[in-house]
């Protein structure tokens, strides 16, 4: 059970050791396994083993092999390498980089839990990285600068993963691709996860690049509003939800989402693949913008916090398969044993015994590999087929056959000493009789740092891909060795094998000094941070960055808060030092101003600048504005304000209407009747005063 540490011993593939199984698909299981390379290093790996009845198509191990090329040639730090391909009796595995921490998929799980949304800042950052190594496969090219045209095809949140140390990665490169063709290619026939494909392909059509852009702005959307976009109760539900495409922007499902992130999202998730993004990089350029401007203290280290504080239950905790770990099971069972044909070894890079068996055996005692049994299954024709409540009885039965497998091992090591013992007597014997003596050979193998370098005997390719197997070396001959790699230092050595020998070589080349530029930045005000290609660095301007890479185009940009993004192209030539004085400009805000009755004049510091209803932008938020609004019939209005840095200020003005001119006649006649019959009065009341003094 998964979770529960077993007592048995783990079991090796090739030169891996599965040491827990984490997770079974429809196509292969995965587990956590260790390697040890020629100097014995153990590193902790991903192991996918394809299940045998994928594995049993002939088309799909073609594809494999051909895919897995590709796929161990992709280094980025946004994808999780692939190290190897091999195959082991039936068993074909691919072993890739282990990641320790947890999918999207995961931590949106553990968010709702929690009755959360994952934070906006969080889940931008996780995107904009993912689609920084998308970015990289869908521009790869091959050694003649061919663009591969690469397509994930099964970009979802279980595929995008996040280590506890905050770093992104893409999984399930190449295997998923590979799956997309598996069985019938006929069209309508889908393979996938149907809620996260594009409309194209869920139609079945040709797909590029955008295909996975669309994909990760499902993601972006689902992940914004905490609701599904195209999931259905069943999937042909589904499939018919996504070749409508019919997509609402996330603010009309969830209020407070901001209108760039509407764009963005509604942008990937066009139907007509012509109006999204053309590349993951302008996708993830608009999300790093959108970043910076609304969370300005983010950086990953936060991320990675947050992860290990989402999930401070597992991080950190010892885990119970490190004790396996530490005493791995190093008895190579014969059934687990890399003894095969050389070429399929030289392919796969899984690490031979150095010694061919079936040399030295006799008849009788040859490996069953012939018939393609091994002592496993000479063991299942002995023992009745059991059922699930005959199990304990069966594990008795192969403990058994385990200590009869180890007893007959041992007297095979004991005869094959003897044999070889013996034939090597009768080898000198024999050369020191004939003429002409039997020429000996040998095996090298050959592990490089970094492990795609190139491998040379006597100036003759061997082959590339660490390890590196080479049969048939000639014995007691001086040979050069040589591995190369470009932007590297070539390694040369005589190497000279003893009769029948085998030989086991590290090699690791040194980086070739290249000389490298140099860009010098200030800028007014001081403390902008510098970004180089779309990421952060730890930079501060003023700032001197050293050991750029000559002879490349590179982005520069500058983000200070309160100011406007600033970015510059450049290409820089070797051993050159290029400067920068920069005046920041300050971020502008804008005001919207509506009026009743509308269609009035504005005037902004006494400027004309439209009619209502109108937005003014381009405003220092540093300065006090005014802004008159008038209108034929109706009294001006004046008022003062302040904008807000990267913000709109909404004005609304009721204007007073003016008196008409009968209304100011009208008013003008009641003011000159009143005085008289006010001097009328104030004669009668005279006249009536003079009247009593009589």
């Amino acid at each position: 059970m998964l979770g529960k540490r077993s007592n048995r011993r783990p079991q090796q593939v090739g030169q891996y050791y599965l040491m827990e199984k984490i997770a079974q698909g429809g196509m292969a299981e995965i587990f956590k396994g260790i390697s040890y390379d020629v100097s014995g290093i153990k590193k902790t790996v991903c192991i996918k083993k394809i299940l045998p009845h994928i594995s049993a198509s002939e088309e799909f191990i073609g594809t494999l092999i051909d895919e897995a090329k590709i796929a161990v040639k992709l280094v980025h730090g946004n994808i999780a390498q692939t190290y190897d391909l091999g195959k082991v009796g039936d068993d074909y595995f691919m072993v890739m980089e282990f990641v320790d921490g947890k999918s999207l998929s995961q931590i949106n799980k553990r968010c709702a839990s929690l009755g959360e949304l994952l934070p906006t800042e969080h889940l931008i950052y996780f995107i904009s990285e993912a689609l920084n190594g998308l970015d990289y496969i869908h521009r790869r090219t091959d050694e003649h600068g061919v663009p591969l045209h690469i397509v994930h095809r099964d970009m979802s949140p279980q595929n995008i993963m996040v280590s506890y140390s905050g770093t992104v990665k893409i999984i399930d490169f190449g295997i998923a691709k590979i799956g997309f063709k598996v069985g019938s290619t006929d069209s309508g026939v889908l393979k996938g996860k149907f809620a996260y494909m594009s409309p194209e392909q869920a139609y079945g059509d040709t797909i590029d690049n955008r295909s996975d852009i669309y994909s990760v702005g499902i993601i972006l959307h689902e992940m914004l509003t905490g609701k599904r976009l195209f999931k259905a109760a069943d999937s042909r539900e589904t499939i018919r939800n996504v070749r409508k495409a019919e997509v609402a922007p996330p603010s009309t499902i969830l209020s407070g989402i901001p209108d760039d992130l509407d764009r963005i999202t509604l942008k990937a998730l066009s139907k007509d693949r012509r109006r999204r993004y053309s590349h993951a990089s302008e996708m993830r350029d608009d999300l790093i913008k959108f970043l910076h401007m609304n969370y300005p203290e983010f950086g990953p280290s936060h991320s990675a916090e947050f992860i290990q504080a989402l999930f401070d239950d597992e991080f950190g905790k010892p885990r119970k398969d490190d004790a396996d770990a530490k005493t791995p099971y190093l008895i190579i069972d014969r059934s687990n044993s890399a003894l095969a044909n050389d070429s399929q070894f030289e392919t796969t890079g899984a690490i031979r015994v150095p010694v061919n068996l079936e040399e030295y055996m006799v008849e009788g005692e040859r490996p069953n590999e012939d018939t393609g049994e091994d002592e496993s299954s000479e063991a299942k024709k002995i023992l009745p087929e059991l059922d699930d409540k005959d199990e304990k009885t069966s594990r008795k039965f192969s403990s058994l056959w385990s200590i009869i497998s180890a007893i007959k091992y041992q007297l095979v090591v004991l005869l094959l000493a003897s044999i070889v013992i013996a034939g090597s007597i009768y080898h000198r014997s024999k050369t020191a009789t004939e003429k002409t003596p039997h020429m000996a050979s040998g095996r090298v193998m050959v592990a490089t740092i970094p492990t795609d370098a190139e491998v040379y005997l006597d100036g003759s390719f061997k082959g590339k891909g660490s390890p590196v197997s080479i049969p048939n070396v000639p014995a007691g001959k001086d040979i050069k060795l040589e591995v190369k790699r470009d932007g590297y230092f070539s390694h040369e050595r005589v190497i000279t094998l003893a009769s029948d020998g085998f030989e086991s070589l590290s090699i690791s080349l040194s980086p070739a000094v290249k000389p490298t530029a140099t860009i010098e930045i200030t800028t007014e005000p001081a403390g902008a941070t510098v970004f180089i290609d779309d990421r952060e660095t730890s930079h501060r301007t003023p700032a001197r960055i050293e050991k750029i890479s000559p002879d490349k185009e590179i982005s520069v940009g500058l983000f200070l808060k309160d100011h406007q993004f600033w970015s510059r192209k450049i290409s820089l030539n070797a051993g050159e030092t290029k400067s920068f004085d920069v005046q920041m400009a300050k971020a502008m805000g804008s005001v919207s101003i509506t009026s009743i009755p509308p269609e009035a004049l504005v005037m902004i510091d006494h400027v004309p600048a439209g009619q209502t209803p109108m937005v003014k932008g381009e405003l220092d938020p540093g300065q006090v504005h005014t802004v008159d609004v008038w209108l034929q019939g109706y009294e001006t209005a004046t008022k003062e304000f302040r904008v807000l840095s990267g913000k709109e200020l909404s004005l609304r003005f009721v204007l007073t209407k003016l008196p008409t001119e009968a209304e100011m006649e009208a008013a003008t006649r009641g003011s000159d009747t009143q005085p008289k019959e006010k001097k009328d009065g104030e004669k009668r009341d005279k006249e009536e005063v003079m009247e009593d003094k009589d």
